[in-house]
């Protein structure tokens, strides 16, 4: 059984969500969209000043990416993917949010 056999859906959901995770890697890439990491926008502005926004924002920048790697891999190969991909899928997303989370606690805090 194939990832798009299993699929309930239209196919075009797929690529309106591989859009905005390209738009939003693109921007968080770029340094900029530190707003839109969940809580950072929520803190005051004593805790934002212990984090260094540009490397907050690369850093989901680059998880990110590694998510939308993936999705553009079901959307394009769905037809010829394994339905247990979604396992690795799952796996690979939860790893990279871990990754994630460490990273933010210990690279992106400012000395």
């Amino acid at each position: 059984m194939t990832m798009k056999e299993t699929a309930n859906g239209p196919e075009w959901v797929m690529w309106v969500v591989l859009a905005i995770f390209v738009i939003l890697t693109i921007v968080l890439l770029s340094g900029k969209g530190a707003n839109f990491i969940a809580g950072y926008n929520d803190l005051s502005k004593e805790e934002k000043e212990k984090y260094n926004e540009k490397r907050l924002s690369r850093v989901c920048g680059v998880g990110f990416g590694l998510i939308t790697i993936l999705i553009f891999i079901l959307t394009v190969f769905g037809d010829v993917i394994s339905a247990a991909f979604s396992y690795v899928f799952l796996a690979i997303v939860l790893i990279d949010i871990a990754a994630m989370l460490i990273l933010f606690s210990t690279y992106c805090k400012k000395k």
